[in-house]
């Protein structure tokens, strides 16, 4: 069976880099759009473990889990699986964000390796991303200054795959800055 995999990111150097928007007219958010999906189970320790196993060769302070932030990630996700399984970025401002999707089960080792992946693309020295590329992912990620980090994953209807949402306070990505 072949996976698929989508990946997006929010913030201003993903904008700069074209990885990812944020779209403006946000879906519906009310419960009841959302209460016949499903959520995914995220594990905080093992989120957790694996977003600061990324910051820690680099010498960053780890992150702490914020369980407002992994509530209105799941509940982006739902909201996001509710209207068709599509991807795309909340509107919400304040916080960096990171999107998954496969088309089949993933858990929450293989959500941040994917986006980790992404430091293969990245120039710190030119602080882009290879032409053609993604980094914003990841770059959100061992962004120096974020501090805190909840995640929240849902079920697509129908055999449509997973959804998953990180978000990330204080944000990244901002255009000119460097991550660390």
């Amino acid at each position: 069976m072949r996976s698929w995999i989508l990946l997006a990111t929010v913030g201003a150097l993903s904008l700069f880099l074209g990885c990812g928007t944020v779209d403006s007219g946000e879906a519906d958010t009310g419960l009841s759009a959302t209460e016949s999906i499903d959520a995914v189970a995220v594990s905080r320790s093992t989120m957790l473990a694996a977003h600061n196993a990324v910051r820690s060769p680099l010498g960053l302070t780890d992150l702490t889990w914020d369980d407002g932030l992994a509530a209105d990630s799941e509940l982006w996700s739902k909201t996001m699986a509710a209207d068709g399984c599509q991807m795309y970025h909340s509107a919400a401002e304040g916080y960096g964000e990171n999107l998954f999707w496969t088309s089949a089960m993933a858990n929450d080792q293989q959500v941040v390796d994917a986006w980790a992946e992404e430091v293969q693309w990245y120039d710190y020295e030119s602080n882009s991303c290879d032409e053609g590329e993604q980094c914003g992912h990841y770059t959100q990620i061992v962004w120096d200054s974020t501090e805190r980090v909840g995640c929240g994953a849902a079920t697509c209807p129908d055999g449509g795959g997973e959804l998953w949402t990180c978000r990330y306070d204080p944000p990244g990505n901002w255009i000119g800055e460097w991550p660390y």
